[in-house]
């Protein structure tokens, strides 16, 4: 079968630029040919869609299942930490040790102290971002120097 560029080609040799003569019966086989064509390309891009939420879905459930066997594994680890009681366990199919470890606990005023007394260098600092809402609504409201604009566009709905 061929492709709507082949097709829209076609549609364009029904007209002959020498003669001046209309092709009607193989235009309008063309242009059925080509609706169909697009017709069978947006109903396979609803399955792509549809297989698309699917997986997502799919994806979230995984998520909530692994998320819970996650929160029963550390469940089991408190319990089996609480019955040894930091002694060792071993046989031949498992085995349990311990070793030092370190870890830093901040207060909750950490970073209003960090900024205060100047030691911003503690902190990680995320990159800014920008919010297109924010700028939309104040180009729209007039204000002059954006170094942005508002483009318009077409948002083809399929359903």
């Amino acid at each position: 079968m061929a492709s709507i560029y082949e097709i829209n080609e076609q549609i364009q040799d029904c007209l002959n630029p020498e003669t001046g003569e209309f092709d009607e019966e193989r235009f309008n086989g063309l242009m059925e040919l080509k609706e169909t064509k697009i017709e069978q390309l947006l109903c396979f891009y609803k399955n792509v869609v549809a297989m698309a939420k699917s997986m997502k879905e799919e994806e979230k459930s995984l998520k909530e299942r692994r998320e819970a066997e996650e929160r029963k594994a550390e469940n089991l680890k408190r319990y089996i930490q609480y019955a040894l009681d930091g002694e060792k366990f071993k046989t031949p199919k498992v085995s349990v040790s311990y070793r030092s470890t370190q870890s830093v606990e901040v207060s909750d005023n950490f970073i209003s102290w960090a900024i205060a007394t100047g030691h911003d260098t503690l902190l990680k600092h995320k990159e800014p971002e920008v919010s297109k809402t924010a700028v939309k609504e104040a180009i729209l409201a007039g204000e002059k120097d954006i170094p942005a604009r508002i483009v318009d566009g077409v948002s083809m709905t399929i359903k």
